[in-house]
């Protein structure tokens, strides 16, 4: 009788165990994901806008003042 009880409890011990460790790699690979995709963005994001602003001191009066009244395409 004891063999046939210790069974399914062994093999309920094992399965958790492999359950668990599944769970420690989902989380782990999606920790690491979510770094990567927060570097990537940022640095992205920080290279964009220093590429596409020109500088201020090359921009004419009209320029400058379009800028000021955020006028689309002038």
């Amino acid at each position: 009788m004891t063999a046939i009880v210790s069974s399914p409890a062994r093999s309920w011990v094992g399965a958790h165990r492999v359950f668990m460790f599944v769970v420690a790699f989902a989380m782990t690979l999606a920790v690491a994901a979510t770094f990567a995709i927060v570097l990537l963005t940022s640095s992205s994001s920080s290279s964009s806008t220093t590429t596409n602003a020109p500088a201020e001191q090359d921009l004419t009066d009209t320029q400058k003042a379009c800028e000021l009244a955020r006028v689309v395409g002038c």
